[in-house]
């Protein structure tokens, strides 16, 4: 009995590093960008750390299972989306990074791409043991494409002084590349979107100076006409600039033409009634002639 009982408490101890190991697993982070662009590649960082294993392979699983199947996996270049780990002790950390490419076939979704981590657990020449961990990683793809034609309509609509729709189109093609994290591109089109803005409100005031001007408001006029001549002049609307500053110029106090004053209508109809007066006289005189020949 006692000889029974000692060589079970070996095996157990013999036993125990494998089912330590086999029992609390590698520690497993993994970060990813939510949004992907159309034709070009992302990463998925895997860190692993906090266990011993050998011969280990973490990677993009491609078997073909429910949301992910030969379609979606036709859409992506996984060939650099594996990694294998000879030798990994408690005492170390490891970040491998799985390389995905977006092909350009790809349609804008979200994808949700299996992972699969898998090996050995323990240190084999005392005994470990096979593990098999799978994690998602959700990511939504998005066509660049798209956002730089709505940046090329926005540039065309500016230049035709449609600030209203340059400023919409500009506003969607940030949002896409803020998506993405293009930083640049955000930065580079937030100028663009200010400019617009500020566009809206002059050609808001030169209409508005416009309509006073027409019912006769010079000052109300001018007081639009100087503002959205400040506005332009800031957007570098120099055509405008020039337009503004002829009708700022009618405009100015002393450029309102006189009402005609009551002697100067008196005198005028005077004149014209001693017109009539010689021409009737004028036709009298030669219808006498006429009678005596």
């Amino acid at each position: 009995m006692r000889r029974f009982i000692i060589l079970a408490l070996l095996c157990a101890l013999l036993a125990a590093p494998a089912a330590h190991a086999a029992d609390e697993g590698p520690a497993v982070s993994i970060a990813h960008p939510d949004y992907a662009a159309i034709g070009q590649q992302f990463t998925i960082a895997v860190t692993i750390s906090q266990a011993y294993i050998e011969a280990s392979t973490i990677a993009v699983d491609q078997t073909v299972q429910a949301g992910w199947g030969t379609e979606e996996q036709s859409y992506f270049d996984l060939s650099a989306a594996s990694f294998e780990i000879a030798v990994l002790t408690p005492d170390e950390s490891l970040t491998v990074e799985l390389v995905i490419g977006v092909r350009d076939t790809a349609p804008e979704k979200q994808f949700t791409i299996p992972l699969v981590f898998y090996g050995k657990a323990g240190e084999c020449a005392d005994g470990c043991v096979p593990f098999r961990t799978t994690y998602t990683a959700a990511v939504t793809t998005v066509d660049t494409g798209r956002a730089a034609a709505k940046e090329a309509d926005a540039l065309a609509a500016y230049g035709q002084e449609q600030y209203a729709t340059a400023q919409r189109l500009f506003e969607e093609a940030s949002a896409t590349y803020a998506l993405l994290g293009n930083e640049a591109k955000t930065t580079e089109l937030a100028a663009y979107i200010a400019d617009a803005e500020m566009g809206v409100e002059a050609m808001q005031r030169y209409e508005s100076g416009q309509s006073k001007l027409a019912i006769g408001n010079k000052t109300a006029a001018r007081a639009d006409f100087e503002a959205a001549s400040a506005l332009f002049a800031q957007i570098g609307n120099t055509a405008r600039v020039e337009e503004l500053a002829g009708l700022i110029a009618q405009t100015q106090p002393g450029t309102e033409t006189p009402p005609p004053d009551e002697e100067s209508s008196s005198t005028l109809l005077y004149a014209v009634g001693a017109i009539v007066v010689v021409a009737i006289a004028a036709v009298v005189a030669l219808g006498g002639r006429k009678g005596k020949n």
